[in-house]
């Protein structure tokens, strides 16, 4: 319902106490996952990250804001991810989110 409200930051919040609450509630993180989210929450821009799919390898999904925050979050990427790991690119995929303002 934030989405649909366009209330981008409370939808950021969610994702990010989602995280937290699968990490911390369910133990279906890893702290290196922990680490990576920390390290990208810091990040201009980067309005919330969670883990998705845990049990299955897990995925991040993470809400973006400017034009550094993809930027931002692929050097995150890059400082903390082990050899192999990498963002996954899907183009287009949130095209409907481009020209939000806040």
């Amino acid at each position: 319902s934030a989405l649909e409200d366009f209330d981008v930051p409370a939808a950021g919040e969610i994702l990010a106490e989602g995280h937290w609450s699968l990490s911390r509630d369910f133990g279906v993180s890893l702290p290196q996952i922990d680490a990576f989210v920390r390290r990208c929450e810091a990040v201009t821009g980067v309005l919330g990250i969670r883990i998705t799919g845990a049990g299955f390898g897990g995925s991040l999904l993470a809400l973006l804001q400017g034009d550094d925050a993809e930027a931002g979050l692929r050097e995150a990427a890059a400082q903390s991810l082990p050899k192999g790991h990498r963002v996954l690119e899907i183009p287009g995929f949130c095209e409907g989110a481009v020209g939000w303002t806040l």
